[in-house]
């Protein structure tokens, strides 16, 4: 695993030159792919067909390389479907509430967010012996694996339950949070979603 200084160097750099890349994305897609109505944010080794993938590691494959903490590069009221997993809890809280505010701009009336994050309420039940966490680092304590689920060796900035989102989301002005289903009719393929995580659909 690459030490979080050395991501820590390579986002502080990339974020200004994203709001270049915004610029020429929103030219792209403009042109080219204004009819791909779905977007993968933080897709990182899961490309998605038929989705505009956005990833900030030039490592994985993505149609768009940008920092999702600049505005998205679609008009508003644009986007039928968002999808992202355990992307959110890598940025700040005040950034993350910043990108669901844009999301919720580029979304249509009708369109949702699909939203995977790492459950506070599981790593609860590691601190409590129902289960065990040995990544990214090993702990004999049940405290310890749950902090390390929590924060990931300094990779997450914030840790989110669903009544977290829900009240986040509600404030921002989206009509409805609900429990998502294990399968969404906008994602042909398997969903890889990791064990303790918890899945939201947030509706404009």
């Amino acid at each position: 695993m690459i030490h979080q200084k050395v991501k820590d160097v390579y986002y502080l750099l990339l974020y200004p030159v994203s709001f270049f890349l915004r610029f020429l994305y929103m030219m792209h897609y403009k042109i080219f792919r204004s009819e791909f109505t779905k977007i993968h944010v933080g897709c990182g080794r899961n490309y998605l067909s038929g989705f505009v993938n956005i990833d900030a590691n030039f490592q994985r494959k993505a149609d768009y390389l940008l920092d999702a903490r600049v505005k998205l590069p679609f008009p508003d009221d644009t986007i039928d479907f968002i999808y992202s997993c355990h992307m959110l809890e890598h940025v700040h809280i005040t950034e993350a509430i910043n990108m669901l505010k844009d999301w919720y701009r580029v979304l249509k009336p009708s369109g949702y967010a699909r939203l995977t994050l790492p459950d506070f309420e599981y790593a609860i039940q590691i601190a409590s012996k129902k289960h065990e966490a040995k990544f990214p680092r090993a702990f004999d304590s049940p405290n310890g694996q749950a902090i390390n689920f929590l924060f990931c060796d300094g990779q997450h900035k914030f840790a989110y339950a669903a009544d977290v989102i829900e009240e986040l989301a509600s404030k921002i002005g989206f009509s409805k949070v609900e429990a998502a289903k294990e399968v969404d009719p906008h994602i042909e393929s398997t969903l890889m979603e990791p064990a303790g995580s918890f899945s939201v659909n947030l509706y404009k």
